[in-house]
């Protein structure tokens, strides 16, 4: 399996489904209501940010049409869903602009020639241990994020890049705060194409979602050092 296909292990398509699922939430949660409408061990990862487009946000509803809203509607009823479940709502009310999230990567590991900020061990393929971190448009609403939710959209997402039904085992999944931005922090196994895979994955939801994904395969034993640079993860700004 190449580096691409087999990148972070599990894809991260999961988030934005979820994103726009809870959309969905938010728009019909709005309905009804009487309001006025809104028109190496020293190494560190500092990749590019990525920038919010700003338009408007297009759901599609269980009819198949589409449910139209502009940004500071959505926004206004995730931040609603948030607090009526009393999630962290700081990601949504925060004016903190990121610039990326560093790390130190573990001994062993260097940058993949192939795939940006994807970092493989030192004897990849026989190795196939791997560290990714990905970027994407922050949304609020991934706070809302629960286990059960996550364990659907991941094995679905395994599904589409094996080919096979796939069970995912989710070890422990925790709220966290990094940098004083809500996160979550999850630890989970599946086995897949003769392989048992074990992942360790940050979500950190500030103006921007950064992941930070240690996957190891079962023949090694990196949990020890992946549990170190983790410890490092930081937000910049």
């Amino acid at each position: 399996m190449s580096v691409k296909r087999r990148k972070c292990y599990i894809l991260y398509g999961r988030f934005a489904a979820f994103a726009a699922a809870v959309g969905l939430m938010a728009a019909l949660s709005g309905c009804g209501q009487d309001r006025e409408e809104e028109a190496s061990a020293t190494s560190v990862v500092q990749p590019a940010a990525v920038a919010d487009t700003g338009e408007e946000t297009e759901i599609p509803d269980v009819a198949g049409t589409q449910i139209e809203m502009d940004e500071e509607t959505r926004h206004q009823l995730t931040v609603q869903l948030l607090e009526e479940n009393g999630k962290d709502v700081s990601a949504a009310e925060s004016e903190r602009n990121t610039k990326g999230c560093v790390f130190e990567v573990p001994e062993g590991f260097a940058e993949s020639p192939d795939v940006d900020n994807l970092y493989v061990t030192e004897r990849y393929p026989i190795d196939a241990s791997m560290i990714c971190y990905e970027v994407m448009d922050g949304d609020p609403a991934l706070q809302l994020m629960t286990e059960d939710m996550f364990k659907e959209e991941a094995e679905e997402q395994l599904q589409q890049t094996y080919g096979e039904n796939v069970s995912l085992t989710i070890d422990s999944y925790e709220s966290i705060s990094v940098s004083g931005f809500p996160a979550f922090r999850i630890l989970c196994h599946y086995g897949a194409e003769g392989l048992e895979i074990t992942q360790l994955q940050y979500v950190i939801n500030a103006d921007k979602t950064y992941t930070v994904t240690y996957s190891q395969t079962n023949d090694y034993d990196w949990m020890e050092a992946f549990a170190q640079s983790a410890g490092t993860i930081r937000v910049k700004e």
